[in-house]
């Protein structure tokens, strides 16, 4: 006639029949066993409607089972759980005198406790209402989205504790009847639950944590689809920032700009949603409100490395926002460092990040000016007399280049070392040392073969430094190192060099044989190597004379009388050469002691 479905956290039926006996089938062991009889729960009688109802709320639920017969005499049954042992107790309804056909659960009068409504042999229906009032109790009320309406084949599992009750929503149910969808449970004495569970016929589980106790508790369908939209990125206005959707398996995505992927570009500052469906077609709008951070753009002060080939660059980072910068790195292994001294010419790559973790890379290049070329060019000095000159012509550097010769006029250079500095406008610095090589001074020694007796006399010449080979001329047109057939008097010898430097010297010949004379010409000692001459006419010029006819000193004269000073030569034989205005040319011979 009627099949119920009682559950715990199985499932057992109960089936009613007419006159044979009903059937309460307990499911265990992946069986089921007729218990029936066992419970003395047969109810041997024409039997219709039957209901599972808690009607104590002490978490087991008990049953009501509905006969009618136009003969019976068996009253309506009702059978209490005691910890799934049941014992029929009547006296629990006033329904005895009712012949019912149907039966169905609610509370009707939303007390906590079910009432049971029955269809009766007599018109109208009646409702026995449950006055007990001092157990705890929820009721569950499910609203489907992707399922039915009513969740029915849902499956509701509350936890409390130790205990796990269990119910189905039912459409159908019993004998031509229909329970209320909303699912009664009794908690006996807790004042509160763990979860609630909910399977749903689209395969979809929703929990619910620590529900209100006694309130009709609505759950719909995909309450505990909880998707989030998290943020990949540090939200820094200069960097790729993207939107996806975690904490729950996605099938279907529907952004505010009607993309369909699975990440969403972070553009501007605003809020942004999705539409998400899951697998099981459960579906949720999620969105965020989202604030770019500032770009990190830090400021460089760089500056290059002064002059070639030194290492003085130097960088410096800073930032102009107010985030606080947290990390820095260098490619040439410096961390945290926003200035770096002493550089070389290079490239430095930095990575910075700030305490928003945006991040800010770059390379800053440090650069050195090109060096200060110099080209000099030296002229050496031709003979040891002669200047040597210096130009150069200096490239490069910075700005402007200021050469300086340290004081000397580069156009006139004797014989040494000398060094020329050119500086550029950075300070920078090249020098350039060089040598002037003037070659040794031209001089020769001269040898005298004065006359004797009238005969000519000779001379020769050995020449030192200049730059050979050498050429050699006497006044007499001779050209060699010696000349012979010299007369009597003065006569002169040039030399000269490869580059043309020259050299010369006076000399005389004299008679050594020729007497002193005394013509009118007295010569008289002063002692101390110093004489007086006196002349009987005036005198013209005087010369005197070393035993190489070289003239020691020469006079211009226009007197009678002079004095010639020895002290300041040599000792040794000289000769004084007096010539008289009368064309005479007296000798003497004086010597230096």
């Amino acid at each position: 006639m009627s099949l119920t479905m009682g559950d715990d956290d199985d499932s057992d039926f109960y089936i009613t029949n007419s006159l044979d006996d009903n059937l309460f089938l307990r499911y265990h062991n992946n069986s089921f066993e007729d218990i029936a009889c066992s419970q003395n729960m047969e109810v041997n009688d024409i039997c219709w409607g039957a209901q599972w109802i808690d009607f104590d709320n002490d978490a087991d639920v008990d049953l009501y089972v509905g006969t009618f017969a136009l003969f019976s005499v068996t009253p309506n049954a009702f059978f209490v759980n005691n910890n799934s042992n049941f014992s029929q107790d009547n006296e629990v309804i006033d329904s005895n005198e009712l012949s019912a056909y149907s039966s169905s659960c609610g509370d009707f009068n939303n007390d906590g406790f079910p009432d049971i409504l029955l269809h009766t042999h007599e018109a109208g229906f009646s409702i026995l209402r449950n006055q007990l009032d001092n157990k705890s109790w929820i009721k569950i009320s499910l609203v489907g989205s992707v399922s039915n309406s009513f969740g029915v084949g849902a499956t509701i599992r509350i936890y409390s504790e130790d205990m796990v009750q269990k119910r189905v929503v039912h459409v159908g149910e019993d004998y031509m009847g229909q329970d209320s969808f909303c699912e009664h449970f009794g908690l006996d004495n807790l004042t509160e639950i763990d979860s609630i569970v909910v399977s749903w016929p689209s395969g979809w589980t929703d929990t619910v944590l620590d529900p209100v106790l006694k309130t009709n508790f609505s759950i719909t369908e995909g309450v505990s689809f909880n998707p989030e939209i998290t943020v990949n990125g540090n939200l820094c206005s200069n960097e790729l920032n993207y939107l996806s959707v975690t904490g729950e398996v996605i099938l279907l995505y529907d952004w505010d700009d009607n993309s369909l992927y699975a990440t969403r570009l972070i553009e501007t500052s605003g809020t942004y949603s999705v539409f998400v469906t899951n697998p099981f077609g459960i579906t949720a709008l999620v969105d965020i409100a989202l604030e770019l951070n500032p770009p990190l753009v830090p400021l460089v002060n760089a500056i290059n490395v002064t002059c070639s080939e030194e290492g003085d660059g130097f960088i410096h980072l800073y930032s102009i926002s107010d985030v606080a910068i947290e990390t820095i790195d260098w490619n040439n292994g410096s961390y945290f460092d926003e200035t770096l001294f002493d550089l070389e010419p290079g490239d430095y790559t930095y990575v910075l990040t700030d305490s928003n973790g945006c991040v800010a890379s770059d390379t800053v290049s440090i650069s050195q000016p090109s060096p200060i070329l110099t080209s000099l060019n030296i002229t050496q000095p031709a003979c040891y007399i002669e200047y040597g000159t210096a130009e150069i012509n200096p490239t490069g550097g910075t700005g402007l280049l200021e050469v300086n010769w340290n004081g000397e006029n580069p156009n006139q250079l004797v014989d040494g070392s000398y060094e020329v500095q050119v500086t550029d406008s950075s300070g920078c610095i090249a020098l350039e040392s060089f040598n002037i090589n003037a070659p040794p001074l031209l001089s020769a020694e001269l040898s005298i073969q004065d006359a004797n007796d009238g005969a000519n006399g000779s001379a020769s010449l050995t020449i030192f430094g200049g730059t050979p080979p050498y050429t050699i001329q006497w006044s007499n047109s001779v050209i060699g190192p010696e000349t012979d057939g010299l007369s009597q008097g003065i006569h002169v010898v040039f030399a000269t060099d490869f580059n043309d430097c020259s050299w010369s010297e006076s000399f005389s010949i004299i008679d050594l044989g020729i007497p002193e004379q005394d013509q009118g010409v007295k010569l008289i000692s002063l002692g101390q190597n110093r004489f007086f001459i006196e002349s009987s006419s005036n005198a013209k010029g005087m010369m005197l004379l070393d035993t190489n006819g070289k003239i020691i000193e020469q006079r211009d004269l226009f007197q009678t009388s002079f004095e010639v000073d020895l002290n300041p030569n040599s000792p040794g034989l000289y000769f004084i050469l007096i010539g008289l205005v009368d064309g005479r040319t007296i000798n003497f011979k004086i010597e230096k002691l």
